[in-house]
């Protein structure tokens, strides 16, 4: 019994909780009678690794690239996907773009803290302007449900079967009698 928790102990001590989430980018943009309809969705890493950088005075930003780009059926023109987007500091205009500054193009909010070299998403959302600087739309970043476990409930439970094994080996040698 010693040994089984010794192992338990060990598993419980070097076992990490996960270290990235995904967060689910959804973009709304309105209609033309100022109705918010979904537009497309992404996802990308609350903690990505920039494809590339540029950090200068007033105009800094990343680059993700090959990020998988899911239009709304209603919306049209779709993106192409994948594509590379960039996402501004806020001195060059905060939201995001694609690459080639026309597939998709928002100004607002800088939608990361941190720096360009080692950025990190916020949550929550936030308008979307146009080049005219009217609203057209909102940006929500949200963390998306992960299908698999972290390390910790693995642990616990692998533990917790151990546990409910050792227990029922113990009961074996004990007799029921019915009087």
């Amino acid at each position: 019994m010693r040994k089984i928790l010794l192992a338990l102990a060990a598993l419980f001590a070097f076992a990490a909780p996960a270290t990235a989430a995904s967060y689910l980018f959804s973009v709304d943009l309105f209609d033309g009678s100022g109705v918010s309809q979904p537009a497309y969705s992404f996802t990308i890493d609350s903690n990505p690794v920039p494809a590339a950088f540029e950090a200068a005075p007033g105009f800094s930003y990343f680059r993700i690239a090959n990020v998988a780009i899911t239009a709304d059926p209603a919306y049209s023109p779709a993106p192409a996907s994948p594509v590379d987007l960039l996402f501004f500091d806020q001195l060059a205009g905060g939201a995001f773009s694609t690459a080639d500054f026309v597939t998709i193009s928002y100004f607002g909010t800088q939608l990361y803290s941190g720096s360009v070299e080692a950025p990190s998403f916020l949550a929550g959302t936030t308008d979307l302007y146009g080049f005219s600087g009217d609203v057209v739309g909102t940006i929500s970043i949200a963390a998306a449900n992960s299908a698999v476990p972290e390390p910790m409930t693995w642990v616990m439970m692998v533990g917790g079967m151990g546990m409910v094994g050792a227990t029922l080996r113990r009961r074996r040698g004990a007799v029921v009698r019915f009087a």
